[in-house]
């Protein structure tokens, strides 16, 4: 089992954007470096998805609640994602060569880190392995387009 924090680990420049959205400011709501966020249309803020998110607008790479008051506008920097990008995700499962390939959820730890979840398969995944790190417990994976908040791929 390993726990760290989800992050892109490849194809940085084609697989992702980086801009300003103004972060939750409800207690408890706030993101963490490794957390899935997604903006929210109603408050037009960007925040930490729920379990088996629908939308994924991207990765976080701040501490929302300490990088907000570094900024005139209180708006903190978050890596938008596309179809193209590779995380590198933890996992309570050892990584084989048999998970390349195959669809994945999410699950976030006691530790606040989101893992690949290999129990949620079919209409709860939202990454696939493209390869996988055995020594070093390491899932590299690419979003489904169908959950991405910003794709633009229609699927």
């Amino acid at each position: 089992m390993s726990s760290f924090p989800a992050g892109i680990a490849q194809r940085i420049d084609q697989g992702s954007d980086v801009e300003p959205y103004t972060p939750s400011q409800v207690a408890g709501e706030t993101f963490i470096p490794g957390d899935l966020v997604f903006y929210d249309t109603g408050n037009n803020w960007m925040e930490r998805c729920g379990a088996d998110p629908a939308l994924i607008a991207g990765v976080s790479e701040v501490d929302s609640e300490k990088y907000r008051v570094l900024t005139e506008d209180g708006k903190v920097p978050v890596r938008l994602l596309n179809s193209s990008a590779i995380l590198r995700f933890a996992s309570t499962t050892v990584p084989t060569e048999a998970h390349v390939g195959d669809e994945y959820g999410v699950t976030r730890d006691a530790n606040g880190n989101w893992l690949l979840d290999i129990a949620k398969t079919g209409g709860s995944a939202r990454f696939v392995v493209v390869r996988v790190d055995i020594p070093t417990g390491s899932f590299y994976c690419s979003p489904l387009a169908e959950f991405l908040q910003f794709d633009g791929i229609d699927s």
